[in-house]
């Protein structure tokens, strides 16, 4: 048969169900109650819904939800959702120094973060070269007295990555509340030149006036 001859909402397992619904239609949101929920993509769901979904687990002493997405708008009902837990942030030790710190977007004017090189090579007559900027991306350790970089190559995205541990940044949250944050600098299979041919291109069109480029980036790539 065709694989999308047949629409399965509801799998059953033994001693289990698996249940997928809308976040758009509203029966779904209200009716049976469910010890596990997992929320895909909030950010994209319609006003009240993750309220709505969140009250599916009442009837459970025990239970759990989570929510996953990519964030969208500050102060949003996912950015709320997030703030509201512990806030645990993914920090990666510098091997050199020793140095804990969160993964960073460079900037020119900072040590620190994903960087690259500006200068009469990558960026002649103010026009960025991508294959010349692409031989210089690299990620710098911000203490200012350690020149340790992580250079773009699977040996020391892999040691970045399990250099970190992730530290909480909100202790009033209740303490079975977690939420986390992390961004498509840490996954050692990510493309660093894609990111930076993607902040490049988004930087320019905001300075002409068209935001959405550099909104996803911010959005997608730097789940902020």
């Amino acid at each position: 048969t065709e694989r999308g001859a047949k629409n399965t909402l509801e799998v059953y397992f033994p001693g289990a169900q698996l249940v997928i619904g809308s976040a758009n239609n509203d029966n779904t949101l209200q009716q049976t109650p469910y010890r596990y929920t997992f929320g895909d993509e909030v950010r994209s769901w319609p006003k009240g819904a993750l309220e709505m979904f969140s009250k599916r687990t009442r009837s459970y002493p025990n239970y759990k939800r989570i929510i996953i997405s990519t964030p969208d708008m500050e102060d949003d009902h996912l950015h709320r959702g997030y703030k509201s837990g512990d806030q645990c942030m993914y920090y990666v030790t510098c091997p050199c120094c020793g140095d804990e710190q969160p993964l960073e977007w460079g900037r020119e004017d900072k040590k620190g973060g994903m960087q690259w090189d500006r200068n009469e090579i990558t960026c002649p007559n103010g026009e960025w070269d991508m294959e010349e900027v692409f031989r210089t991306i690299r990620y710098d350790c911000r203490n200012p007295d350690c020149d340790h970089r992580w250079e773009n190559n699977p040996t020391d995205r892999k040691a970045m990555q399990r250099s970190g541990r992730w530290i909480p940044h909100n202790d009033k949250a209740p303490k079975h509340r977690r939420s986390f944050h992390w961004n498509a600098i840490l996954p050692w299979w990510t493309k660093w030149p894609e990111m930076v041919e993607e902040f490049l291109k988004g930087s320019a069109a905001l300075e002409i006036g068209e935001h959405e480029p550099y909104k996803d980036f911010i959005n997608e790539t730097l789940g902020q």
